[in-house]
């Protein structure tokens, strides 16, 4: 061997220490910087590299802002490269926070578990009111689970809606607080009746919240009257649009507009919005319709009337275009961005994911039961 590379056991500690020395130290916020754009695999691994980093990672804040930087991908039912859908033993109930709620098709018994992390809880059975109802394929089931970053704390709501032999509806609703509840309870409110005839009803989700939208028919006229749950206050909140707002109901649509209920129409090469907003007390239309221009309707691509908004904020909007491609229409610059094509509807999974390191407490390796 050269006498270049001969070196003894002092000299090797001398040459590290002195590699440590002139090797400048990242700011830590740099450190989180990039942290926070890396897959949880590696951070899994990078907990190693030091007690700093292991004290980062683990972090609630960074926690939170990893999840909010991970990309969010559609569960595909038919992907035989997708782990997540990869066990016939389970199906999936719900997908929030990186977690997936899962229940045993043999056993029914529930469980939350983090894909990313490899980690799983076990979770109390629910009361046979929701599960054992008399014939559930005349019934409809939903379910709504919400982490809360700040507080780290988790909610699971079941409400199960059936007609009884004289046609009225019956309604059965539970909720579990994880790891602080050892049984589901029932919900203490109740939602409040509605009349006149339904039309049409849809549902839609948010961040901890639930939406029950109808279009109601009073005599000649019709309403868009929404039913929301709050998970976390646990209370139900009727409102009604406004008349007038939109010619026709029937023509309108709904989406989430930076994560709120939203109600809208596309009209004279414009999107016309109404927010339902969050307020003290529960929720409120915006006082006007946010107005649009929708640019690119002035090209033949795109004609309105095969356009479906799927999601926006101020600055971006999502739109699906004959069931066939979702693209990406920046405000601002009135171009769009970014198309994809859809996954077509026998291979669609209502739910995505977005891998996460929360970890809930209880939670163990999936391999121990």
């Amino acid at each position: 061997m050269s006498k270049r590379f001969k070196y003894d056991h002092h000299n090797q500690e001398h040459v590290a220490n002195q590699l440590q020395l002139d090797t400048p130290e990242l700011p830590l916020d740099m450190i989180t910087e990039i942290l926070s754009w890396m897959p949880v695999n590696s951070l899994l691994r990078s907990k190693c590299v030091s007690k700093e980093w292991l004290s980062l990672i683990q972090d609630p804040c960074f926690v939170s802002i990893h999840m909010r930087r991970a990309t969010a991908t559609p569960l595909s039912l038919h992907d035989e490269a997708d782990l997540i859908l990869d066990d016939d033993r389970f199906r999936i109930i719900d997908s929030f926070s990186g977690l997936l709620l899962k229940q045993n098709i043999e056993t029914h018994k529930y469980h939350l578990c983090n894909p990313a992390t490899r980690q799983m809880l076990h979770l109390p059975d629910p009361n046979h009111g929701v599960l054992c109802m008399p014939d559930p394929n005349l019934g409809t089931f939903f379910t709504l689970s919400a982490y809360n970053s700040c507080t780290h704390e988790c909610k699971l709501a079941f409400t199960y809606y059936s007609l009884n032999k004289e046609g009225v509806e019956q309604r059965v609703s539970e909720i579990l607080s994880v790891g602080r509840d050892d049984r589901w309870r029932p919900l203490r409110h109740q939602p409040p009746r509605e009349d006149g005839k339904v039309v049409m009803e849809c549902f839609l989700r948010s961040e901890g919240e639930f939406h029950s939208v109808k279009t109601v028919q009073n005599g000649q006229d019709l309403e868009l009257k929404v039913l929301s749950f709050d998970i976390w206050k646990e209370t139900f909140v009727a409102s009604t649009l406004p008349r007038g707002i939109f010619l026709d109901l029937s023509e309108t649509f709904l989406f989430l507009w930076d994560s709120c209920l939203a109600v809208s129409e596309i009209t004279e090469e414009a999107l016309h919005v109404m927010v339902l907003e969050h307020c003290t007390g529960g929720f409120r239309w915006s006082r006007s319709k946010i107005v649009v221009p929708l640019r690119f309707l002035r090209e033949e691509t795109y004609p309105k009337e095969k356009l479906v908004p799927v999601r926006g904020t101020s600055s971006d909007l999502w739109f699906q275009f004959k069931e066939k491609i979702e693209f990406c229409y920046h405000v601002e610059t009135g171009k769009i961005k970014g198309t994809k094509p859809l996954l077509p509807k026998k291979k669609k999974h209502p739910y995505e994911y977005r891998p996460s390191l929360v970890t809930l407490e209880g939670m163990i390796p999936e391999g121990n039961h």
